[in-house]
């Protein structure tokens, strides 16, 4: 049996009863209000992301090492694909996410997170066909990702044609959710005493559960000056925030 999702109170957590088959078909191209049949809420979510392109880039990273025990999909049941490899603290992927059909979302509406036990029997190699592992998930919760999106941070995307770099950190208990902005070429950046383009964090409106650690150039005392900034993330037992070295 699943245990309760009291981490985070903005995740749903769902019972387990067995190991179930997630792999399924994509979904066609049909407009998604008619083939699905949206609710208002679902409705009123879409025109949320109106104007904002679908996909973009995508940061995971781990606070333990996964190997591959964790099964992550979509909406429409198939395999959220970049979250289903080998993670770890500082080993991060980079790498690209794309729309949900199934809600017409630029972003997943969210993500059904589970894990197997470290003591699971390994069932083959290939995750694309079934998971790897047998028995029942000790975790097994419902992420959303679409909901946690300010308006503020689509609004500046759409006014500046930028795109939103979508952010997951997986822990034992749960998915983080992060963002930032990728800026289009008609964001008024500041410039330095030399005329070159500097970004502050209001620029890049960094938001969610975690942050990783970065490399930013910051104005300084009237110079443009390297810093380098710790990660941080909100702790799924406590709901702190805590420094990460990662």
């Amino acid at each position: 049996m699943s245990k309760e999702n009291t981490f985070l109170p903005r995740r749903k957590s769902l019972i387990v009863l067995t190991t179930l088959p997630l792999w399924g078909c994509a979904v066609g191209s049909q407009q998604s209000s008619e083939r699905f049949g949206l609710s208002e809420e679902d409705k009123a979510l879409r025109h949320k992301f109106r104007g904002i392109s679908k996909g973009g880039e995508l940061y995971i990273d781990a606070t333990y090492n996964t190997q591959m025990r964790q099964v992550v999909t979509r909406p429409d049941g198939v395999f959220f694909s970049p979250a289903m490899g080998n993670f770890g603290p500082k080993r991060p992927v980079v790498s690209a996410y794309f729309g949900d059909e199934k809600y017409g979302l630029p972003v997943p509406k969210y993500l059904r997170y589970q894990r197997f036990s470290e003591h699971a029997p390994r069932t083959g190699s290939d995750y694309r066909k079934r998971p790897m592992f047998e028995g029942q998930f000790v975790v097994d919760v419902i992420i959303p990702v679409a909901t946690r999106i300010p308006d503020e941070v689509l609004d500046r995307i759409r006014k500046y044609q930028g795109a939103l770099k979508l952010k997951l950190r997986m822990t034992p208990e749960t998915i983080l959710v992060g963002w930032e902005i990728r800026n289009g070429k008609n964001y008024p950046w500041k410039k330095d005493e030399y005329g070159r383009s500097y970004a502050t964090d209001d620029d890049i409106m960094i938001g969610g559960d975690f942050c990783e650690k970065q490399i930013l150039f910051r104005m300084i005392n009237g110079k443009l000056q390297q810093i380098r900034r710790k990660g941080w993330q909100i702790d799924p037992k406590t709901g702190k925030k805590i420094e990460m070295d990662y």
